[in-house]
């Protein structure tokens, strides 16, 4: 203690009582800053008095302002939703709630009591003084069930023709295989320019296409294409070929197609010269030695007259 004191003394130049002095009142400073650091700590901290206690505890007086607004909002809470009645079921008490004028709510209400019925909301221009703001509300606040079917209905029709749109726009464009070009046939999948160009010129032998199966008669066409062709094409009946009379002395022409030739032809020319015109299928069947598929074929193209 007494070098403590020495060394203050030397240090500070002052006597030894002074440098007692000193250390005394660097203690204090010392310990009121551990006291107030101590009373900051939870378990330091002061009680509260009974009147605290008491003032936190006992429960606020409710005005009538609070009164009424706890009425208000039990009422809301019990109500029904505005916007839920039917308009030819409402009362009195509704549509001043809602607030339509006094005066048009007792003439509404009369008017319904007696047996009257809206239809539509125009129906309320009959209503004696009535103001379009009252028509406003009412028309906010309620509804006819027969406006709201007819709505369903529109809306499901409206529904029902988009859905309709939708997939005729995802349907596939189909070609009419007697009109489409060579360029168009190309569009198709597996239809590349030559064999597009072999599809035309068999059917301008032909004369149209009749049915589907004749596209798999065109040279070089694979499955896959086939398949693609049939899926993208169709024949319409108006771009049918007309049928060739077997005796009508148009030889050349049925020479010229490819389910008769020129050999059956030569032979029909001699059957008709010294046996007369063909009569039935069987007997140019006969006459040309013709097989039944291939007489079938030929019934597409050529009638017996």
């Amino acid at each position: 203690m007494n070098s403590l004191l020495n060394t203050i003394s030397r240090f500070f130049g002052v006597s030894k009582s002074e440098s007692r002095g000193l250390m005394l009142l660097v203690f204090f400073c010392f310990l009121m800053l551990c006291i107030t650091f101590l009373q900051k700590l939870p378990f330091f901290a002061p009680k509260p008095t009974i009147s605290i206690v008491i003032s936190q505890t006992e429960p606020k007086q409710k005005t009538a302002a609070d009164e009424a607004n706890f009425a208000d909002d039990v009422e809301s809470e019990d109500a029904e939703p505005l916007n839920s009645r039917d308009l030819n079921k409402i009362d009195l008490a509704f549509l001043l709630k809602i607030g339509v004028s006094r005066k048009i709510s007792f003439n509404i209400n009369k008017y319904l009591e007696k047996g009257g019925h809206f239809k539509d909301y125009q129906a309320l221009d009959k209503i004696y003084n009535i103001e379009p703001t009252d028509i406003a509300l009412i028309k906010k606040h309620t509804f006819l069930p027969q406006l709201k079917k007819q709505e369903k209905e529109v809306r499901e029709n409206t529904i029902e023709k988009e859905q309709l749109f939708v997939k005729q726009a995802n349907k596939p464009q189909l070609y009419d295989i007697n009109i489409i070009d060579s360029a168009g046939l190309t569009l198709i999948k597996g239809i590349g320019p030559v064999l597009a160009a072999r599809i035309v010129k068999y059917r301008k032998k032909l004369g149209g296409y009749v049915v589907p199966d004749q596209y798999a008669e065109v040279y070089g066409i694979s499955d896959f294409g086939l398949v693609e062709l049939k899926k993208a094409c169709v024949i319409n009946a108006a771009s049918l070929p007309q049928k060739i009379n077997i005796n009508g002395n148009q030889f050349s022409e049925i020479a010229a197609h490819p389910y008769f030739g020129y050999k059956k032809s030569k032979i029909l020319q001699n059957y008709i010269k010294h046996n007369g015109t063909i009569k039935s299928w069987d007997m140019l069947k006969t006459a040309c030695q013709f097989t039944d598929l291939e007489t079938d074929k030929l019934k597409m193209y050529f009638s017996i007259d």
